[in-house]
């Protein structure tokens, strides 16, 4: 956490300064090498919550009393577990090898002395963090390297909160309970497995061949800063960006590395990161104009990998981003996208130069009106 508000840090003072080459090839080319290699959005990790105090079994010894009443107090409550959702965490690598313990309440004592109750701990996960908690096996099942889980919440809201292991009950004294003879253990804390996947969450997600273009437009349209570079497969980890306007509207846009043909059969990096753009509200395909491959191919392609994936996916509002015009003659450029325009009809298309940041207002136009008339339509739904 601290080397990400170093990494802002620094990047604030290079920016304004006027040394934002400086930083670009220094510092954030070593953070985001850093990221790539540390990357995390599913973790498997061991929750504990705090054990219950002992209670105490006594009897009140005092001058001229040597056979006082019984006087133990009770044990305290074991602290519980609670994962709460924030936005200042980037992924799940914190949690990697990580056991969450709780703290153990405290034991009764003598004169009625009731334990103190230990406190809950509350650890902060990234925002859009699925919690599970994994299941025994079925009766039956031998293979052990299918989970089987079970939801437990969705932490997708900012300090949204899921109790995932309650503290042990204290222990009872014979102070209240004068039934009591010998002493009660606390009762110790749930223990659980959990498995936390990480889908971001963005109004906006790109998708597109490798080296088409969409680690550039993110950074043209928006203030992040992914790694571009001219050989495909540059984009390992997801990228979010914030686009924002005069009038403080502002919508957010995420970058998954690219897809290729047979993505479903595990080519290329697969689907892995394909969870990341199941919340986004708007797909945009960003086509290579410039790519060996037809753009009208590569559209149909892209669909047919998602589909197989997620098929809600097509049902998204969809936007065709035709990239890389700088690189084609004017009359080829007009050809290839009318011939590109003529044959999708079922989603609008917009020509662009993310390199150059040609066009990108009508585009950053398009995406406004979509991501408003989408949050409008929740708005009207929540209030019926």
């Amino acid at each position: 956490f601290f080397f990400f508000q170093a990494e802002d840090g620094i990047r604030d003072f290079c920016l304004s300064r006027g040394l934002g080459d400086v930083y670009k090839r220094q510092v954030h080319g070593d953070f985001i090498s850093y990221s790539e290699r540390n990357f995390c959005d599913r973790v498997r990790i061991y929750v504990q919550a705090g054990k219950g105090g002992n209670g105490c079994v006594t009897f009140l010894r005092e001058r001229r009393k040597p056979k006082g009443p019984p006087c133990g107090g009770d044990g305290g409550k074991g602290g519980a577990i609670y994962l709460k959702a924030t936005s200042f965490l980037p992924d799940l690598r914190v949690f990697r090898t990580q056991k969450l313990k709780g703290n153990n309440g405290v034991n009764g004592s003598g004169k009625n002395q009731d334990g103190k109750n230990a406190k809950t701990i509350h650890f902060s996960v990234p925002l859009g963090t699925l919690v599970y908690e994994v299941l025994p096996p079925k009766e039956g099942e031998t293979d052990k390297r299918n989970d089987n889980l079970k939801l437990l919440a969705d932490l997708n809201d900012e300090g949204k909160m899921v109790l995932v292991a309650r503290g042990g009950k204290g222990g009872r004294g014979n102070g209240k309970h004068r039934e009591l003879k010998e002493l009660e253990h606390g009762e110790e804390g749930e223990k659980k497995h959990l498995v936390l996947e990480l889908k971001m969450i963005a109004d906006i997600g790109l998708v597109g061949y490798p080296n088409a273009g969409k680690s550039t437009l993110v950074a043209a349209l928006s203030r992040a800063l992914p790694k571009i570079a001219s050989y495909p497969f540059t984009t390992l980890t997801p990228t979010v960006g914030r686009i924002k306007f005069i009038d403080d509207f502002s919508m957010s846009i995420t970058d998954v590395p690219g897809l290729i043909e047979g993505a479903h059969e595990n080519k290329g990096i697969g689907h892995k990161f394909l969870r990341h753009i199941e919340r986004t509200e708007v797909l945009v395909y960003v086509i290579d104009m410039y790519g060996e491959r037809d753009p009208y191919d590569q559209v149909l392609i892209l669909k047919q990998e998602l589909k197989k994936y997620n098929e809600e996916l097509l049902k998204k509002p969809m936007i065709i981003v035709a990239n890389k015009s700088d690189l084609l003659s004017l009359a080829s450029e007009e050809q290839k996208f009318e011939d590109l325009k003529r044959k999708v009809d079922f989603a609008e298309c917009v020509l662009v130069s993310a390199k150059h940041s040609e066009n990108l207002e009508s585009l950053v136009v398009s995406l406004r009106k979509l991501v408003e008339s989408v949050r409008q339509r929740k708005s009207a739904s929540i209030e019926i």
